[in-house]
């Protein structure tokens, strides 16, 4: 489109803008002003990849999936992608939501709470109509959390016989999700070792508390936000120390078998299908 073109010419000049010169309540402003052009940026791109899926652009590149394709066309994370395929699918539906979004007034992360709240009233066969708007007009004093509490509620008030099917559904999802996902990946990059991980938060909170005693030798486990809470670099070097402790506690005659143990692993033969 000739439009957005011609807006990313313009939009190649904002480096050359000198921003020392803007004092305390213009940058204010400013912040304000970009997070907004942001959210009007990102409704766009949604009816943009709910556009690139009806004219069949996934299937013909021989992706399985809208957010596949749009993660590997834009080179995104594919959990963004997803966010970004599934709000596609709802702006159709929800003209208060897309306006929002269209002047600014709903961010990404807000308009993902929103959909996701309204299906939950479609499910209980309630109209999600008169909510939705109430949610986007609390949108400028609500993040993320507060959103959904209030769609909870709303919820709670239409429909008071299923709150308590609801809430013993949710925790039962929030059991599952703690005990029954875990995950770690890593890679090396430039003499470091970046990674990921998704643990229980019970095991999480066992893992912060280890690593704030490293920082902190005399820290209590029961210790709370009355001391400072160790900065992220004070925790890797924490981690470390975890690590190594650790691994002084093995016998090293392990440690020794442990890269022949690996090699074996990795020239054994799949089992026959």
């Amino acid at each position: 489109m000739t439009f957005v073109h011609a807006t990313r010419v313009r939009a190649a000049t904002l480096a050359d803008v000198d921003l020392d010169s803007l004092d305390a309540a213009a940058t204010e402003s400013l912040v304000a002003s970009v997070a907004a052009l942001e959210n009007q940026v990102a409704e766009l791109k949604a009816r943009a990849v709910g556009r690139a899926r009806d004219l069949g652009l996934p299937r013909a590149s021989g992706t399985r999936s809208t957010a596949v394709w749009l993660a590997r066309h834009t080179r995104i994370e594919p959990a963004v992608a997803r966010r970004t395929t599934r709000l596609a699918d709802s702006l159709r539906a929800r003209p208060d939501l897309r306006h929002a979004m269209c002047v600014g007034a709903v961010n990404l992360d807000q308009a993902v709470a929103i959909r996701a709240s309204l299906r939950t009233f479609e499910r209980a066969s309630i109209d999600p109509a008169v909510v939705e708007r109430h949610l986007v007009e609390q949108a400028s004093l609500c993040n993320v959390g507060a959103l959904r509490d209030l769609a909870r509620q709303a919820l709670d008030d239409a429909d008071p016989a299923g709150a308590a099917a609801r809430r013993a559904a949710e925790h039962h999802a929030r059991q599952h999700r703690a005990t029954g996902t875990t995950r770690l990946s890593m890679y090396d990059d430039d003499g470091r070792t970046h990674g990921r991980f998704i643990l229980p938060v019970e095991k999480g909170h066992q893992l912060r508390a280890a690593l704030e005693s490293l920082v902190e030798p005399g820290r209590a486990a029961t210790d709370t936000e009355a001391q400072r809470t160790p900065d992220a670099e004070s925790l890797g070097r924490a981690f470390v120390q975890l690590l190594e402790g650790s691994i002084r506690s093995r016998r090293v005659s392990d440690l020794l078998d442990a890269p022949r143990r690996l090699r074996d692993r990795r020239r054994r033969p799949a089992p026959a299908a």
